[in-house]
């Protein structure tokens, strides 16, 4: 009696341990994947979230290991969050990718990681690619330059400025990434933001001034001089004109004249 106990003990034993293997087979520790067994439609549980169910798969559950599935019965997709696999630049290519701390997240295939935060971060990719992670570049706070803006003054003294704002510098490729706060950075090593400008003297030398002056009644003298012309050329047309019609006017009269006399 004593040996029948014992032998059924083991036969529990043995059952639910292929029973342990298969579920553990069946469902992976994370990730996302279709379920090998056929599962109820409504009680089935695959240890994850379904996103989906299908008795073929959608063409994705072929060979031996996925049987066929009975009525009421399906394969699911399910999702698993778990954390991921650090990769050395594994996301540097990825545009879809999530700041976890000082790491990048994202999925080997660039597509969008969905994340479950906790006390550690987990997550998985629903379309079943691995889930990986980088360190992020190493930035540091740095104040960026503009171009000077121009003079206020051309002479006598001005006032020129610039702008200067504090940016989060990538320290591999001293690049500015975005722009932060001002806080950030040290205002002890803050670049000047205003400074004098064009301090020479707006008088002008006395030799100076006379070649201008000299200049200046020179071009205005050119000018008169053309005016001058302009108007004289003008006086001469309109006397040229004036003479000639009033000596056809004369012979029209004199010939009237004459046929009256006959």
């Amino acid at each position: 009696m004593e040996k029948a106990k014992w032998g059924w003990k083991l036969l529990l034993a043995l059952s639910f341990s292929k029973l342990f293997v298969a579920f553990s087979e069946d469902f992976p520790s994370q990730g996302c994947y279709w379920t090998k067994t056929c599962l109820h439609k409504l009680k089935g549980e695959c240890g994850g979230l379904v996103y989906n169910q299908s008795n073929t798969c959608y063409g994705q559950c072929q060979g031996k290991k996925y049987s066929s599935c009975p009525p009421d019965h399906t394969h699911f997709y399910c999702c698993i969050a778990g954390s991921p696999t650090k990769v050395k630049d594994g996301c540097k290519k990825c545009e879809n990718k999530v700041e976890d701390g000082d790491e990048f997240v994202c999925c080997a295939d660039c597509t969008y990681p969905d994340m479950v935060y906790g006390d550690t971060s987990s997550g998985y990719c629903k379309s079943g690619a691995e889930l990986i992670s980088q360190p992020k570049p190493k930035e540091v706070f740095q104040w960026v330059v503009g171009p000077w803006l121009p003079c206020s003054s051309p002479c006598g003294g001005g006032i020129r400025s610039r702008r200067v704002d504090c940016y989060a510098v990538i320290e591999e490729t001293s690049s500015p990434d975005y722009p932060v706060y001002d806080e950030q950075c040290s205002y002890q090593e803050k670049p000047i933001v205003r400074e004098t400008c064009n301090f020479q003297s707006c008088v002008v030398s006395k030799g100076k001034e006379k070649e201008r002056r000299h200049s200046r009644t020179s071009n205005w003298m050119i000018a008169f001089l053309i005016f001058v012309g302009l108007v004289a050329l003008g006086f001469a047309a309109f006397i040229f004109y004036k003479r000639r019609t009033s000596s056809e006017e004369q012979g029209y009269v004199y010939i009237m004249m004459e046929g009256f006399s006959s």
